[in-house]
């Protein structure tokens, strides 16, 4: 192995929040930089291999992030004014990019889902995270089939940190 020495200006405010980072996970800056890179290197190389498949089968990938099936213990959190309503739902897979849930025909939520579309918090406690990661996410696509809706959800706004945990759960 090659040792590669490399300098970068980082604003102040990047520059803590990955000695942060690398602090929260109980390693060095360095080791942070080369796990980011390796997983980077992981999805090129997954990519290429779908390309391939791909243009082996005719069949096209339309996401932009691979995803990952996932039953992880989820909530959907309306704020209007000072009222916060939760409610548990069911996730199916996740994304960096978004996540598709499942909720019964008849779950009390789903007309708000579907109807309007504002805004909501989706609440996910990912193993090994003392605190749940928060995505301000939309309804992108809704499908039904006989007793389920299915809800595809797109991420919208986040923290800097949750995507990290994201990225590095979905690694």
């Amino acid at each position: 192995m090659e040792n590669l020495n490399v300098m970068i200006s980082l604003p102040p405010k990047l520059a803590l929040a990955l000695s942060e980072l690398a602090q929260s996970q109980n390693i060095t800056f360095s080791t942070l930089a080369r796990t980011v890179l390796e997983q980077y290197l992981q999805q090129e190389q997954e990519r290429e291999l779908e390309e391939h498949e791909t243009a082996s089968t005719g069949k096209r990938e339309k996401r932009k992030y691979v995803r990952k099936a996932i039953s992880v213990p989820t909530t959907i959190r309306f704020k209007s004014g000072t009222s916060v309503t939760e409610e548990p739902v069911e996730m199916k897979d996740i994304s960096l990019g978004g996540a598709l849930l499942s909720l019964p025909a008849q779950h009390p939520i789903l007309k708000q889902l579907v109807s309007h579309p504002n805004k909501f918090d989706l609440v996910i406690s990912l193993p090994d995270e003392k605190q749940p990661v928060e995505f301000t996410s939309k309804t992108s696509r809704v499908r039904k089939d006989q007793e389920n809706v299915h809800l595809g959800i797109s991420f919208d706004e986040y923290s800097y940190y949750d995507f990290i945990k994201l990225y590095n759960f979905l690694g």
